[in-house]
């Protein structure tokens, strides 16, 4: 679960075996993985416990937005199989159990544990429009609406920014987001990032876009 995560990749940071073997296992998402080395070639994050154990924790909350953000957008209740006649067990309690609906989850509960995954929908997703007067008893349909899918995003741009020293590879976020730049430079915008672009040439992997935050002291992070 994400909540134990963030000590494999403080792990991973030290050990390149261990991320070699979270690559291998799919236990992480790529792009997560590619920004842990960040946990120790950040000068403060590498000599700061804390500051680095934090990161860890935001590449983790990364990881699942990620998850949650790549899902279709519509979770609905479902009731768990019926069991069959031969299975051992009170008959009478696996009928009621199968008459109740199982825990909402948008992803296997090994990739993210449930009570994150209720919370992650009872934060971004409400309750279809259609449900509201249905009736009593009927499995119920949640959505995320495209207000909540941008804030979603934000979210994943400032967790990205968390590890990256406070400027995003806003075209690498924006492939695996599979978004444009040009989409999401208005989100970085309303964060307080200003765009930019990396040194060097294309040819030499130079001239990505990136958006920084320049905390000094005097301007703050806008409210998102």
């Amino acid at each position: 679960a994400e909540r134990t995560k963030f000590r494999d990749f403080l792990a991973a940071a030290k050990k390149p075996s261990k991320l070699e073997s979270l690559r291998a296992n799919g236990d992480a998402d790529s792009f997560v993985l590619d920004l842990v080395p960040r946990l120790l070639q950040d000068v403060a994050m590498a000599s700061d416990a804390t500051s680095q154990k934090e990161a860890a924790k935001a590449l983790a909350f990364l990881d699942a937005l990620l998850a949650f953000r790549s899902h279709k957008g519509v979770v609905v209740e479902r009731r768990p199989k019926k069991r069959d006649e031969g299975d051992e067990g009170d008959g009478e309690k696996n009928d009621e159990m199968s008459d109740a609906f199982a825990p909402l989850s948008w992803t296997h509960e090994t990739k993210v544990d449930t009570i994150t995954q209720r919370a992650y929908i009872d934060t971004f997703m409400e309750q279809s429009a259609l449900d509201v007067s249905g009736a009593p008893g009927e499995p119920r349909r949640f959505v995320r609406p495209k207000a909540m899918s941008d804030l979603v995003t934000l979210h994943c741009v400032l967790m990205t920014a968390r590890v990256s020293g406070w400027t995003v590879d806003v075209s690498a976020l924006a492939k695996r987001l599979k978004m444009s730049v040009k989409d999401m430079t208005p989100l970085c915008r309303e964060l307080g990032f200003t765009m930019g672009r990396a040194p060097g040439k294309k040819a030499d992997g130079g001239g990505a876009a990136t958006a920084t935050l320049k905390l000094d002291g005097e301007k703050r992070l806008r409210d998102f």
